[in-house]
This record gives structure tokens, sequence and C-alpha cells, in this order.
């Protein structure tokens, strides 16, 4: 007499099989005899409880090739068959399940995809994000990039625990210098240059138009036209949305990477803003574009740029600092120097004879705006 799963069509396959049951709640092994009706999987436990699988409930479980584990819907309880003809007659008699050669090219499947969403990712945080970010940067309105400035300095503050310095005379001559260079252009924030308590030679721009410079920079700048330099370089960036450009960049990029990575509460997304500020490494062609801005205003002022080149070179033999932030300090300090008209013996006379950015007093004042006294640059 056929068998039911004969009836039904399929390949003969024995009415009972032996397999090995867990039940989930014990580690006891159960030796089962499996009885195959049309509509599933029955036997009976060692306790003598009925049990019956229906087939629609019962799927594969992921396991070693020498055995077939199936569970029933999300019970913690599985079967076993090591025999590989009653593996073979139960996947027949089951039919919807499909055969370890069938999961083998899913589970491929599934790598391939993960790999291709884990490099679509990735194509977008250091490809697409950049070049979204470069059109994004421009369009935003100015007191938004000012709310996030304010932000990212909170932030920034609390990271380094920045003191400002603020002596009265020296504040006076900070903000004439900065006054001098930002009437020179049309600038969609007002600069609000700072000098900051710290020895590192180095400074930076923030989105928004706030901008520090560091003490350690401001003791070792030879002159207020190096020290203007440094400060029209900033605004450059300022001027160019760099700051904001790269947070939105690097905002995209931590929030993508975090979704690779398991970061979903975007903590790691403010700690990168935060590292962005602080170690603003600018492209090469951001740095040359502030670099460019840098001359003009020095030009525009009747100033000479050879003195903030040459603080460029300085800093490029030592290594560290604001060349660490602001690198390719020897190859533009040649771009500088090439765009420099008053290199030369007539153009140092003029730039003499024009008026001085600072007094001696003036720029002996903002030296000592930190309490910590003019040093020699050389000392």
């Amino acid at each position: 007499m056929p068998s039911p799963s004969a009836r039904d069509g399929q390949s003969s396959a024995p009415e009972v099989l032996r397999a090995a049951y867990f039940d989930g709640e014990r580690a006891d092994r159960q030796e089962v005899m499996l009885r195959l009706p049309p509509e599933g999987i029955g036997f009976s436990t060692a306790e003598g409880e009925s049990v019956f699988w229906p087939r629609g409930d019962v799927h594969r479980v992921a396991g070693p090739d020498d055995r077939l584990i199936l569970a029933c819907g999300e019970a913690r309880a599985r079967l076993q068959l090591h025999d590989r003809e009653a593996r073979q007659a139960l996947l027949r008699h089951l039919g919807a399940l499909r055969g370890a050669r069938e999961s083998a090219r899913d589970n491929r499947r599934v790598v391939f995809w993960l790999i291709a969403a884990t490099i679509s990712i990735l194509v977008c945080a250091f490809l697409l994000i950049p070049l979204v970010a470069g059109r994004v940067a421009p369009l935003v309105p100015a007191g938004a990039e000012i709310r996030l400035g304010n932000a990212v300095d909170r932030a920034l503050r609390d990271h380094l625990d920045l003191v400002t310095c603020e002596a009265g005379p020296g504040t006076e001559a900070l903000a004439s210098l900065t006054r001098q260079l930002s009437e020179l252009h049309e600038l969609h924030v007002d600069p609000q240059v700072t000098i900051v308590a710290r020895n590192e030679v180095n400074a930076l721009a923030l989105p928004g138009g706030r901008i520090y410079v560091f003490d350690g920079l401001l003791r070792v700048v030879d002159g207020p036209d190096a020290l203007a330099g440094v400060i029209a370089h900033e605004i450059g960036h300022v001027a160019h949305r760099d700051g904001l450009r790269n947070l939105i960049q690097a905002g995209g990029t931590g929030f993508l990477l975090g979704l690779l990575f398991g970061d979903f509460v975007g903590g790691g997304v403010m700690g990168t803003l935060v590292q962005t500020s602080l170690m603003a490494s600018y492209s090469r062609r951001q740095e040359l574009a502030a670099d460019r801005f840098a001359a003009q205003s020095l030009h525009a002022l009747g100033r000479p740029i050879h003195p903030f080149a040459g603080f460029l070179l300085d800093l490029d033999d030592e290594g560290g600092g604001f060349l660490a932030t602001h690198p390719m300090g020897e190859e533009r300090e040649s771009a500088i120097r090439q765009r420099d008209p008053q290199a030369n013996h007539a153009g140092e006379s003029r730039a003499e004879a024009s008026r001085a950015l600072l007094t001696q007093a003036e720029w002996a004042d903002l030296r000592e705006i930190c309490g910590t006294g003019a040093r020699d640059p050389g000392a």
C-alpha cells in the first residue's frame, strides 16, 4: 500500500524515522521515532507526550554538514537526524524546506550582499559624502552655521578645557588686527579671533567665524605681519566655509560608519566632530585657497607676505603644531613666496614705508595678552 507521501505525489519515504529530540529546557537527548503524516511531523517523547509539528512551521537550523537540525516556530525544541538516508527522506517529505546545497547558495548570496552593502557604505562615506558636503555647505544659512559653530565650540571647550586670554590692551590690539583683515572682504559671518592659553603652536577656525590662536603660536611668530598671515589664512577657511564642509563630511561619515559598526546613538559622531575641529587637517585645495586669501589680504594692506611664508618654513623644519593640522608647509611656503610681489628689495622698501598693522607697543601688549610676556622666537 503506498505511503501517504506517495499518495500526495511526492517521492516514497519511510513512514517512521529515528531522530534525536531536545526539548529546549533540558540537555537530555531523547531518541524518538518520527511519524510522517502529510500534514507534518509527529512523535512521542520519552514521557509519552504526543508532539506534532505542522509542515508550515518546520524550518532548518544552521549546523554541521553531517546532521539535519529542525525546529518548529519560535520554540527552542530541536530535532536532529544523523543518518544520511533519513535526512534525505525527511527533506523529501517536508518538500518546502531547501536542501543543504541551496542553503549554501543562500549563505553565499548573503555574504555577497553583505560585502556589497559594506562597500556601498564605504563609497558613500569617503566619496559621495565629501562631494555632497561641498555642495551643501554654501547653502547653509549663516545663522544655522553660527549655531552649529557654537555647539562645536562648547564641546571643544569641554574637551580641551580652553581658557581665553583677555588682557585689556592686548585684546584691543587683537581686535584692531582682526578688523583690518576682515574689512577687506565681504564675509557671511564676522570673524571672532580669540587667544587661548595653550602652549601648542596652532590655530584653528570653527564654523560660524570663531578662530582660536593658541598662545604657543603667538609667542613664536615673528612679528605682526606673520601673525596677520596666520589669522588671514584662518579667515580664509571661514570665508570658504571649509570648517562647515568638513563637519558635514565628518558627521555624515560618522553616521554611516556608525551604521556599519553599530554606533546608532551618535556619541561617536559628536566625538568625530570635536576631533575634526581640533585636528582640522584641510585638503591641499583648501589650504592653497586659504593661502591665496591670506596673500590677497596682506597685499591689500600693503604688507609683505614673506614673514608668513617664513613662519611656515620654520615650522616645517620643526614639524607638528600648525603644520600638523595645516600640512604641506614647504610646498605652501614656496607657493606663497612666488605670489609675493614685494619679495624684492623695492617691495621691501615699499612695505617698510606702508603703515604697520600694529605699533610696537600694541604688538608688545598682544604678546603679553596671556600674561606670559614676550619671548624671542629664537630663544
